[in-house]
């Protein structure tokens, strides 16, 4: 029965929850086709439906056109709840407003931002039917986008007596007004006539003047409409080659789309010869898993430009490529263009429809057709690199949706792969995460502004008892902002000026019923009578093109705030458009800059002068908290070439230190050159954020760490990784009268406070700061440069907290006893006088450390590895450690002159790569790699590898340096796996930063062959880019991109990522 619902329910006879169905029913369904059983059920009086519906659900949803969504209830809906834009989530798109219709109170529509031509799934939450029920369970359905038409492809051709201009755009377009000779421009060229396909409505014929063979135009069109009414967008402009009387122009593929079980369509660019496109060994075609599928005939059409593909079996799967070969010609005997000759399009099989986050560990999958029951059960059948899956259902009453439960998301996007039951295929989804507290301040003196990460539910954001301050003071009422849902008004007792209170919430839920998650609690100034709080920036969003929102902490004045000379922004590259007016809105904390131009730039920083000020004179507050970022319009970069995807991303002007680290999602840039601020944004450039500290000893509080609140003087080093399943971030400090403290938070907001954990117990008197970090077996291990006797100084911490235990919670592993590490090292001792660890590495489960010396044979450093996955102190149990250093081979110190050694350290604090012996490992296909920066005769980089038992030295040039054949190479910075790819990096002060990689297919690099430049000349900007800082591969969208963060001396700080 379960499964003949499903059926019923696809064909169109079941358009509600399963009941019982009397076979007059089914009588009246086959009688009357244009009814179903919910037309039906709508024909009752509304006056006989005294007891509410327990089927309250979201019926159908489709989008009307490309802002507008329409959504149909199995009920009338209340107006009120059924208009407010945040009981609807679209991930992807965002809702302005909502209108219920006049005459069907169970329709309502939808204003969206534009969307594309995918899948979209709508949650809705908080709309009461009108008998105030809320909704069931079935509250979510997918829906296609209806993106707005564009330009796909432009050709040209010629057939005696006329030349033709060939347009294809994204979707079928209107008639009328796509063959309205007035709605189309070639430079150079007239246009006689515009003549729409009638068999492929999406194509349009130009018939134009006299065109010049091989002469570059450029088409535009205006006004051109879909079948839903939008307006063509952008791309509208294209350029293509000309056709004259003597064609030389090579025809290209355009499209295939399937015909029937065994017949596929093939679209070409322009008419093509029968003889050599009627050849069925000129065309291959693969499934998606590279299996072949036999092409027995090619038919040519009527339409010469179309040829149809029967194949001897059925195209049974869901995805397939088509390789057009190059014998093919056009009428005028050009052959296919090698680079326009594929095409992909969708068989028969079940593929994933969609696939989102609808919970922070539930995933809903929509499948193409109903999927077999033990198989879409079968959790290994399902892969999300990054998450674990721990089980899959398939929903009771529609056989296409399965749901998975999986470990909890961040904010990221997350790539879903699904084998065993349909091809292989994969779909992109974004994590969905709890929300967490992210700012709170006063902006009166009975009034309390909060900001959550996200939309939050109302009932649970308005629950006064969810919301608890310190010091007893009272709650009184807590109000969500209609038009933000995620800022919530409280209404307390008078606050005390100047004191400062804690805020703690419980309880309350995000759209997808995520409960709260740290942090969860944080202190804000009260405002008293007399109101004296300096107002705040808390955030800026684009309105439109050219406007954009500023947000303050409380309501502003409006003569400062409307001075628009208050205001300076800047985009990533370093541009600043002027602002032209600012004007304060109906809502007095919130100012909207309007700009010469258009905010086309992925990213933007907004800087308010503190002439600003609030109702009561009050006067902004000042750096750093007077800058906040947004995204513009335009895409972040997606490869060196682009350009930088951020320069100065901190907006600080010069800095020659900085890292890049990963952290709940976000990608972490810092820190500032005032040790007070990072940068941080997702991995898609969306949610960009300057994030301030808070750091405190005892009842000492700062914003900084230069100096902090032990007297440290900056930041060394940043960390983020996860102990026993919690994510930490780390700071370690800069202290040169004696380092006692790090930090640590687990916090997400835009102030992040972190805690103290203290290490006096096992510190030295010189120990002066932090130089590596690495997680490893669920403990954190610290490398500690030193001056001291007892140098370096290397921990493995195992419990997280503020005042941890010497022996028991924080071991000294006795990195100054250390064989070639430490300055007691026996029987070899470093003899350099500031010794650090220089870098960490994980090989074979072992972890890896290393580090330079002093420029002298067995004094110089080296390599140790653990025995054990929890190494104990190196002096009490030498067992544990051993020496993995490449003494013995030739090249290491250049035997048997013996004068290479590994670069010695010139200072303890802000190290840079270039600065360290050996700055990074990385692992490869097995193999550990190391750089190694030296010095003597001849000195510079090396690449070394080790398989467990040997090392040897990658891409020689012959007198054992890598320098891939640049003198100008002498520091070697950078190595990072990114994807099946190994990258390595040269600081170069001559010819800007040099970067190189792997060549395609190879897994065991030996030789400077078995590399390939990526870019050379410091990213194109040689005289900002000679320094590497950082590196990092990160995933987005089951992409790997490597991020680079590099610059010069005195110089800004860039940011840039490419994929491979």
């Amino acid at each position: 029965m379960k499964r003949y619902y499903h059926k019923l329910k696809k064909t169109g006879f079941f358009r509600i929850s399963f009941i019982l169905i009397p076979i007059v029913f089914i009588f009246l369904s086959s009688c009357v086709p244009r009814w179903n059983l919910y037309d039906l059920h709508r024909l009752k009086d509304d006056s006989e439906d005294t007891t509410p519906s327990a089927d309250f659900a979201v019926f159908t949803v489709e989008a009307t056109n490309c802002t507008t969504v329409k959504v149909v209830f199995t009920e009338e809906v209340e107006q009120t709840s059924s208009e407010i834009a945040s009981n609807y989530s679209i991930i992807g798109l965002s809702v302005s407003s909502v209108e219920r219709d006049t005459a069907d109170f169970s329709i309502v529509y939808l204003t969206t931002s534009d969307q594309q031509n995918i899948n979209y799934t709508i949650m809705v939450n908080g709309v009461l039917d009108i008998h105030s029920n809320p909704l069931g369970s079935q509250n979510s359905k997918v829906f296609r986008g209806d993106a707005a038409p564009y330009l796909q492809n432009v050709g040209s051709y010629y057939s005696d007596p006329d030349y033709f201009v060939t347009v294809f755009y994204s979707e079928e377009v209107e008639t009328v007004s796509s063959e309205d000779v007035a709605n189309y421009s070639i430079t150079g060229l007239s246009i006689f006539s515009a003549t729409q396909d009638t068999a492929n409505r999406a194509k349009v014929t130009l018939v134009t003047d006299a065109q010049t063979n091989g002469a570059s135009y450029t088409l535009t069109v205006n006004n051109v409409l879909d079948l839903t009414g939008n307006t063509i967008t952008t791309p509208c402009s294209m350029d293509f080659t000309g056709t004259g009387v003597v064609d030389t122009t090579p025809p290209s593929v355009i499209s295939a789309v399937l015909i029937d079980e065994n017949t596929a369509e093939v679209q070409f660019s322009e008419p093509i010869d029968q003889v050599t496109s009627e050849i069925a060994a000129n065309y291959s075609i693969e499934d998606s898993g590279g299996n072949p599928v036999v092409v027995i005939s090619a038919t040519r059409q009527s339409d010469n430009s179309k040829v149809w593909l029967d194949i001897s079996g059925l195209f049974s799967k869901g995805l397939y490529n088509l390789i057009v070969s190059t014998n093919v010609k056009d009428v005028n005997g050009n052959s296919v263009e090698s680079t326009g000759n594929t095409a992909f399009f969708a068989g028969q099989g079940t593929y994933i429809l969609s696939a989102s986050a609808v919970s922070y560990t539930s995933i809903k999958v929509v499948f193409s057709d109903p999927v077999e029951q033990s198989a879409a059960e079968t959790a290994s059948n399902y892969s999300i690199p990054g998450l674990i899956i721990s089980s899959a259902v398939q929903d009771g009453a529609d056989f296409t949706v399965v749901w998975l439960s999986t470990s909890a998301h961040e904010d990221i996007n997350y790539t879903l792969t699904v084998t065993v039951f349909i091809d292989q295929d994969s779909e992109i989804f974004a994590g969905d995460v709890a929300p967490y507290l992210e700012s709170v301040c006063s902006s009166s003196n009975t009034e309390v502004v909060v900001y959550f990460s996200e939309a939050v539910d109302t009932t649970s954001a308005e629950d006064k008892a969810n919301y608890a301050i310190s010091s007893g003071l009272m709650v009184y009422s807590a109000t969500r902002d209609t038009v933000e849902p995620s800022r919530v008004i409280l209404q307390t007792d008078s606050q005390v000026g100047g004191t400062t209170y804690t805020l703690s919430i419980t309880n309350v839920k995000d759209l997808n019923e995520n409960p709260i998650q740290s942090p969860s609690s944080m202190g804000f100034i009260g405002t008293g009578v007399i109101d004296s709080t300096n107002p705040m920036v808390l955030s800026a969003y684009l309105i439109d093109s050219n406007t954009v929102c500023v947000q303050f902490s409380e309501p502003m004045d409006q003569p400062s705030s409307e001075n628009n000379n208050y205001y300076t922004i800047r985009d990533n590259t370093g541009n600043k458009p002027s602002v032209t007016a600012a004007t304060r809105q109906s809502d007095l904390s919130k100012v909207w800059l309007d700009i010469t131009s258009s905010f086309s730039s992925s990213l933007y920083w907004i800087t308010v002068d503190t002439g600003v000020c609030d109702l009561n004179l009050n006067p902004l507050m000042g750096p750093p908290v007077n800058t906040i970022s947004f995204t513009g319009e335009g895409i972040i970069p997606t490869s060196f070439t682009d350009g930088a995807v951020v320069v100065d991303p901190i907006n600080e002007g010069p800095n020659s230190y900085s890292l890049l680290l990963e952290y709940k999602g976000r990608i972490y840039i810092g820190p500032a050159d005032a040790d007070n601020r990072v940068f941080r944004m997702k991995p898609d450039g969306s949610d960009p954020e300057l994030v301030s500290f808070t750091f405190h000893v005892g009842g000492t509080y700062t914003n900084t760490l230069d100096p902090g609140p032990d007297g440290e003087d900056g930041i060394d080093y940043i960390a983020g990784g996860q102990i026993n399943g919690t994510e930490y971030l780390f700071i370690g400090p800069s202290n040169l009268g004696g380092l006692d403290y790090i930090y640590f938070t687990t916090g997400s907001g835009k102030v992040l406070d972190f805690s103290p954990m203290d290490l006096s117990e096992v510190t030295g008197g010189n120990t002066e700061g932090v130089s590596a970090m690495i997680f490893y077996s669920d403990n954190l291990y610290v490398g500690l440069p030193d001056t001291g006797g007892n140098r370096p100084y290397l921990y493995r911490i195992i419990d997280i907290k503020e005042n941890p235990a010497k022996d028991v919670d924080v071991i000294n592993l006795e990195g100054g006893d250390m064989t070639r590490i430490g300055a007691n090292g026996s029987p070899e001792k470093n003899e350099a006088g500031k010794v650090s660890i220089d870098s960490f590495g994980i090989f074979n489960g072992m972890l890896y450390l290393a580090n330079g010396g002093h420029n002298i044979v067995n004094g110089d450093g080296g390599i140790l590895r653990s025995t054990t996955s929890i190494p104990l102190n190196y002096k009490d149990y030498p067992g544990d450690w051993a020496d993995v250093t490449p003494i013995t081979s030739m090249e290491w110190n250049n035997s048997p002159l013996n004068d290479r050694f590994s670069l010695e350290l010139s200072k303890v604090s802000k190290l840079i790569p270039a600065e360290k012996a050996i700055p990074q490992m990385a692992l490869f296909n097995n193999k550990l790699y190391i750089i190694r920066n030296t010095i003597g005769s001849p000195n510079g980089p090396q690449l070394w590898k080790y398989d467990g038992v040997n090392w040897s030295l990658v891409a020689n040039n012959g007198m054992g340096i890598t320098d891939m054949g640049n003198i100008n190479n002498l520091y070697i910075s950078l190595l990072v796996v990114n994807g099946d790819r190994l990258y390595i990096g040269y600081d170069n002060d001559t010819d800007g930063i040099q970067l190189w990689r792997t060549v395609a297919g190879i897994t065991d690099p030996e030789f400077d062959s078995d590399f390939e430049p990526v870019l050379t000349d410091g990213l194109g900007d040689p005289a900002n880019n000679q320094r590497i800082y950082h590196g990092l591969s990160i995933t987005d969208g089951g992409t790997d991109y490597l991020w680079l963060l590099c610059g010069k001396d005195g110089g800004n700080v860039r940011v840039y990522r490419t994929k491979n």
